[in-house]
């Protein structure tokens, strides 16, 4: 005789130990007051992307039944083996259920606990993937904003989720994407965004119709009328194709500037949206040899070459001044590292020169690095409110380019790539070019944290962003001394630490397969695995700035 059979389990229910762990860690917090509840196997609810659970409990009274949704992200666990849950409850809840019951594959599900709003506490928000629920206490309804459907109620308003945050500096003029159109958006299924992303935009001039066009979140400007720019194109809600196999954690910033001169370029005759190279490539396309828009290094210790005087460079963006006020100052360059000294020795304002040459050295009087200011002021205020999840500008360990050797006891700023590769492509049974690339990374790639474009992937932009913002955020330098460090670190003769090159050991193994478009030669991503090397092959950075303080402050007291 056949005894009881147990029932199935539902497939919204079936997952293993420890995600079940981590969904009752979550019930014990949420109810941890007391409050008496139930799991609900009535409501169905399923993701590709992860598990829920469904509690109902007591709100007013044993009839008045409110109900907590919880999340578990498998996504964001394959990747960072962080068994997070995420929680919406009550009215929001119950709108969240009656938007996604029954549905095969919920792509839009929680990735932050719900909380109050935090310029309006008379509204709740829950943040989802790709979308906002927002709750009024006055009308106790909810409202669904669509990230790729948002306009901002204010035009010059930070926007995180629909939320928008004031800008509180009066010489910044910030605009968002209010009146413009926007891309196309994917969502951030991985959670909230954990990274910042430094770029430059390879360019000197940018108005703002071009800044919309460019693939990232913001777009530090030119100043003009002695106020600084800062475009916001999308929500950070949203994934744009800004950082490659970072683009689902990190928040993506562009700085208008040419790091190096390229040369010439002209329209392609065959297609006139896009320019080539003109031959011979001799004749610079940015004029940066004689540029007064900043200071133009030749820095030895680097492998960055304006290919049209062959020579190690970087472009540093500053601002004159004929006058020692409103945070203008002096600095010094050892006369030999500045390429563009002639055309500074030459330059005047209100007819005085703003450059001298003695014994060797030209002394800029006057200057300030207006623009990377902003994007300090930018990245604070990302931080001060709470937007780039789990980050500590304290933590060292944030500050993904730069290096601490405890065996010498040194700190040092890389200025290569922080991984080596090999790539391999086939063509698919469907005709179709598939690329596989396996890297080796000398840093985690899931952690919280802050890095340029040019450390993690195939670019050579935002080394000058990332060490402008160590020193000054980390190291806790006045604007004066972080400009002058900078230029000392750059263009100083090597020591005896950078002499030899450092061995670092890989930390993330990552496999990309992208599909190449035969036609445009366009790269799209299929898949992007992240793990741990069982191996850890060992990666030489031969090229990188100690960043010895102690040496800037005694040539510089």
């Amino acid at each position: 005789m056949v005894g009881p059979v147990a029932p199935a389990v539902r497939q919204m229910d079936n997952y293993g130990e420890e995600v079940s762990n981590a969904f009752d860690d979550a019930e014990n917090e949420f109810f941890s007051s007391g409050k008496h509840f139930m799991k609900d196997d009535v409501i169905n609810l399923i993701s590709k992307s992860g598990y829920f659970r469904v509690d109902s409990y007591e709100n007013t009274s044993a009839i008045d039944r409110h109900y907590v949704v919880f999340f578990f992200n498998k996504k964001n666990y394959d990747m960072t083996k962080n068994p997070e849950v995420f929680e919406v409850h009550g009215t929001l809840a119950q709108r969240y259920i009656e938007l996604h019951r029954n549905q095969p594959n919920i792509t839009d599900f929680p990735i932050d606990n719900d909380r109050p709003l935090k310029v309006d506490s008379n509204y709740v928000i829950s943040v989802e993937s790709e979308s906002a629920l927002v709750w009024s206490n006055a009308t106790n309804k909810v409202t669904q904003r669509k990230y790729s459907e948002y306009k901002p109620a204010n035009e010059n308003t930070l926007v995180a989720f629909t939320e928008e945050y004031p800008i509180t500096d009066t010489n910044i003029n910030f605009k968002n994407w209010k009146n413009s159109n926007l891309q196309s958006l994917s969502t951030r299924g991985a959670g909230r965004p954990t990274q910042i992303l430094l770029h430059e935009t390879a360019g000197m001039n940018m108005d703002a119709s071009a800044a919309f066009n460019v693939p990232a979140h913001f777009l530090i400007g030119n100043i003009k009328d002695n106020k600084g720019t800062i475009f916001q194109m999308v929500d950070i809600a949203a994934n744009v194709p800004h950082g490659e196999i970072t683009n689902s954690r990190a928040i993506g910033i562009e700085f208008v500037n040419a790091p190096f001169d390229i040369w010439e370029q002209v329209q392609d005759p065959n297609n006139p949206q896009r320019s080539i190279d003109k031959i011979p490539r001799v004749k610079s396309n940015f004029g940066l040899t004689s540029s007064t828009q900043g200071i133009y290094l030749h820095v030895e210790k680097i492998n960055i070459k304006d290919v049209t005087i062959n020579k190690p460079v970087q472009f540093i963006p500053l601002e004159f001044s004929d006058v020692e006020e409103n945070g203008f100052f002096e600095v010094k360059i050892p006369e030999d590292k500045l390429l563009n000294k002639t055309a500074l020795l030459a330059f005047k304002i209100n007819g005085k020169e703003i450059a001298i040459e003695k014994d060797k050295i030209v002394t800029i009087q006057y200057c300030k690095p207006g623009k990377f200011e902003h994007l300090k002021y930018l990245v604070e205020l990302l931080y001060g409110n709470d937007l780039i999840k789990d980050a500590d500008f304290e933590e060292g360990e944030f500050w993904k380019g730069v290096y601490y050797d405890p065996e010498q006891d040194k700190t040092f700023y890389i200025y290569q790539k922080l991984f080596t590769e090999t790539i391999t492509t086939t063509v698919n049974p469907a005709g179709k070019m598939i690329k596989k690339m396996i890297m080796h990374f000398t840093i985690s790639l899931v952690e919280p944290c802050i890095f340029c474009h040019a450390q993690i992937g195939h670019h050579v932009d935002g080394y000058l962003q990332g060490l402008y913002l160590y020193l000054r955020i980390y190291e806790e330098l006045s604007i004066k001394a972080t400009l002058q460090y900078m230029i000392f670190f750059l263009t100083s003769e090597k020591t005896s630490a950078e002499k030899i090159p450092l061995e670092l050991s890989e930390e993330t193994t990552v496999t990309r397969t992208s599909e190449i478009n035969s036609a445009t030669n366009a790269e799209t991503n299929i898949d992007i695995q992240f793990s741990k090397p069982v191996s850890p092959a060992i990666i030489k950075i031969n090229n990188f700035l100690e960043i010895d303080i102690d040496a800037a402050k005694a040539k510089f007291p």
